[in-house]
Protein backbone atom coordinates (compact mmCIF):
# COMPACT_ATOMS: atom_id res chain seq x y z
CA UNK A 1 0.00 0.00 0.00
CA UNK A 2 2.61 2.64 0.71
CA UNK A 3 4.03 1.94 -3.07
CA UNK A 4 4.27 5.66 -4.38
CA UNK A 5 2.18 6.77 -1.84
CA UNK A 6 2.48 8.88 1.59
CA UNK A 7 1.65 7.27 4.70
CA UNK A 8 -0.67 9.40 6.06
CA UNK A 9 -2.75 8.41 3.33
CA UNK A 10 -2.22 5.09 4.10
CA UNK A 11 -2.78 4.34 7.50
CA UNK A 12 -6.56 4.95 7.49
CA UNK A 13 -7.19 2.41 4.86
CA UNK A 14 -4.22 -0.05 6.16
CA UNK A 15 -6.30 0.23 9.44
CA UNK A 16 -9.54 -0.52 7.97
CA UNK A 17 -8.14 -3.38 5.79
CA UNK A 18 -6.36 -5.17 8.62
CA UNK A 19 -9.24 -5.06 10.94
CA UNK A 20 -11.40 -7.15 8.21
CA UNK A 21 -8.31 -9.43 7.27
CA UNK A 22 -6.44 -9.59 10.31
CA UNK A 23 -4.32 -12.76 9.50
CA UNK A 24 -3.33 -14.39 5.96
CA UNK A 25 -5.75 -17.17 5.83
CA UNK A 26 -8.40 -14.69 6.18
CA UNK A 27 -7.07 -12.15 3.22
CA UNK A 28 -6.32 -15.75 1.67
CA UNK A 29 -10.03 -16.69 1.30
CA UNK A 30 -11.10 -12.81 0.49
CA UNK A 31 -12.85 -12.14 -2.41
CA UNK A 32 -10.82 -10.25 -5.16
CA UNK A 33 -13.08 -7.01 -5.57
CA UNK A 34 -13.59 -7.01 -2.15
CA UNK A 35 -9.51 -6.52 -1.34
CA UNK A 36 -9.35 -4.26 -4.50
CA UNK A 37 -12.07 -1.62 -3.05
CA UNK A 38 -9.74 -1.19 -0.31
CA UNK A 39 -6.76 -0.65 -3.08
CA UNK A 40 -8.63 1.35 -5.05
CA UNK A 41 -8.83 4.35 -2.34
CA UNK A 42 -5.08 4.81 -3.12
CA UNK A 43 -5.31 4.56 -6.83
CA UNK A 44 -3.79 0.63 -6.48
CA UNK A 45 -6.22 -1.26 -7.27
CA UNK A 46 -3.96 -3.00 -9.84
CA UNK A 47 -2.47 -4.23 -6.43
CA UNK A 48 -5.13 -6.07 -5.09
CA UNK A 49 -4.55 -9.50 -7.23
CA UNK A 50 -0.50 -9.53 -6.11
CA UNK A 51 -1.77 -9.18 -2.50
CA UNK A 52 -4.15 -11.83 -2.69
CA UNK A 53 -1.78 -13.90 -4.76
CA UNK A 54 0.94 -13.62 -2.27
CA UNK A 55 -1.53 -14.59 0.65
CA UNK A 56 -2.63 -17.80 -1.15
CA UNK A 57 0.94 -18.93 -1.59
CA UNK A 58 1.88 -18.26 1.62
CA UNK A 59 -1.44 -20.06 2.80
CA UNK A 60 -0.95 -23.09 0.72
CA UNK A 61 2.80 -23.15 0.62
CA UNK A 62 4.11 -22.11 4.64
CA UNK A 63 0.49 -22.68 6.02
CA UNK A 64 0.52 -18.93 6.52
CA UNK A 65 3.14 -17.96 8.22
CA UNK A 66 6.09 -16.00 6.54
CA UNK A 67 9.27 -17.66 6.19
CA UNK A 68 12.91 -17.25 7.62
CA UNK A 69 14.91 -17.69 4.81
CA UNK A 70 15.65 -15.16 2.37
CA UNK A 71 15.61 -17.59 -0.45
CA UNK A 72 12.04 -18.59 0.31
CA UNK A 73 10.42 -14.78 0.78
CA UNK A 74 12.08 -14.44 -2.61
CA UNK A 75 9.55 -17.19 -4.41
CA UNK A 76 6.46 -15.28 -2.90
CA UNK A 77 4.57 -13.75 -5.45
CA UNK A 78 5.26 -9.87 -5.42
CA UNK A 79 8.17 -10.15 -2.75
CA UNK A 80 11.13 -8.61 -3.93
CA UNK A 81 14.40 -7.67 -2.54
CA UNK A 82 13.51 -4.95 -0.62
CA UNK A 83 10.17 -6.98 0.98
CA UNK A 84 11.98 -9.73 1.59
CA UNK A 85 14.54 -8.12 3.70
CA UNK A 86 12.24 -6.01 5.44
CA UNK A 87 10.56 -9.04 6.55
CA UNK A 88 14.06 -10.20 7.69
CA UNK A 89 14.46 -7.17 9.44
CA UNK A 90 10.98 -6.09 11.36
CA UNK A 91 9.48 -9.81 11.21
CA UNK A 92 12.15 -11.42 12.58
CA UNK A 93 15.27 -9.00 13.71
CA UNK A 94 17.64 -9.57 11.37
CA UNK A 95 20.54 -7.40 10.91
CA UNK A 96 20.65 -5.96 7.20
CA UNK A 97 19.35 -2.78 5.28
CA UNK A 98 16.49 -2.94 3.32
CA UNK A 99 17.94 -0.87 0.13
CA UNK A 100 15.17 1.31 -1.67
CA UNK A 101 15.41 4.66 -3.78
CA UNK A 102 15.71 6.54 -1.21
CA UNK A 103 18.66 4.26 0.83
CA UNK A 104 20.51 4.34 -2.81
CA UNK A 105 20.29 8.32 -2.74
CA UNK A 106 22.22 8.61 0.95
CA UNK A 107 24.76 6.10 -0.49
CA UNK A 108 25.58 7.57 -2.88
CA UNK A 109 25.20 11.44 -1.30
CA UNK A 110 27.25 10.30 1.68
CA UNK A 111 30.27 7.99 0.17
CA UNK A 112 30.02 9.57 -3.57
CA UNK A 113 29.51 6.24 -4.63
CA UNK A 114 27.61 5.74 -8.10
CA UNK A 115 25.45 3.39 -8.14
CA UNK A 116 25.58 0.66 -11.53
CA UNK A 117 22.47 -0.02 -13.20
CA UNK A 118 18.91 0.08 -10.75
CA UNK A 119 20.63 1.28 -7.61
CA UNK A 120 18.77 -1.14 -4.86
CA UNK A 121 20.24 -3.79 -6.81
CA UNK A 122 24.13 -2.55 -6.92
CA UNK A 123 26.14 -4.84 -4.62
CA UNK A 124 28.74 -2.15 -3.96
CA UNK A 125 25.31 -0.22 -2.73
CA UNK A 126 24.04 -2.98 -1.00
CA UNK A 127 27.48 -3.60 0.52
CA UNK A 128 28.03 0.26 1.81
CA UNK A 129 24.61 0.68 3.02
CA UNK A 130 24.76 -2.78 5.33
CA UNK A 131 28.62 -1.77 6.16
CA UNK A 132 26.96 1.57 8.61
CA UNK A 133 24.47 -0.99 10.36
CA UNK A 134 25.40 -1.55 14.01
CA UNK A 135 25.08 -5.37 14.95
CA UNK A 136 21.38 -5.59 17.11
CA UNK A 137 20.21 -2.34 15.45
CA UNK A 138 18.86 -2.81 12.64
CA UNK A 139 15.14 -2.13 13.05
CA UNK A 140 16.06 1.38 14.63
CA UNK A 141 19.04 2.26 11.57
CA UNK A 142 16.51 1.01 9.09
CA UNK A 143 13.54 3.38 10.47
CA UNK A 144 16.45 6.16 10.86
CA UNK A 145 17.31 5.65 7.01
CA UNK A 146 13.08 5.81 6.15
CA UNK A 147 13.11 9.17 7.98
CA UNK A 148 16.43 10.89 6.98
CA UNK A 149 15.74 10.44 3.64
CA UNK A 150 12.31 11.38 3.91
CA UNK A 151 13.24 14.70 5.94
CA UNK A 152 16.51 15.89 5.34
CA UNK A 153 18.00 14.08 2.58
CA UNK A 154 15.10 14.51 0.52
CA UNK A 155 15.25 13.54 -3.26
CA UNK A 156 14.39 17.05 -4.29
CA UNK A 157 15.91 19.93 -2.01
CA UNK A 158 17.58 17.88 0.40
CA UNK A 159 18.48 19.93 3.89
CA UNK A 160 22.06 19.91 3.40
CA UNK A 161 22.39 22.76 5.57
CA UNK A 162 20.85 21.10 8.58
CA UNK A 163 21.94 17.40 8.00
CA UNK A 164 23.95 15.73 11.21
CA UNK A 165 26.39 14.01 8.74
CA UNK A 166 27.54 17.51 6.68
CA UNK A 167 30.58 17.52 8.25
CA UNK A 168 31.45 13.73 6.68
CA UNK A 169 28.79 14.11 3.61
CA UNK A 170 30.82 13.63 0.45
CA UNK A 171 28.62 15.51 -1.78
CA UNK A 172 28.45 18.10 0.72
CA UNK A 173 32.36 18.87 0.03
Amino acid sequence: MLQRTRAEQVVPVYLEFIGRYPTVHDLAGADLKEVGEYFAKLGLRWRAGRVLEMAKYVVERFRGKLPESREELLEIPAVGDYVADAILIFAYGRDRVAVDSNVVRIVERLFCAKSRGEGRRDPEIRRIANSMLVPGKAREFNWALIDFGSLVCRSVNPLCGDCPLRGKCCCRR
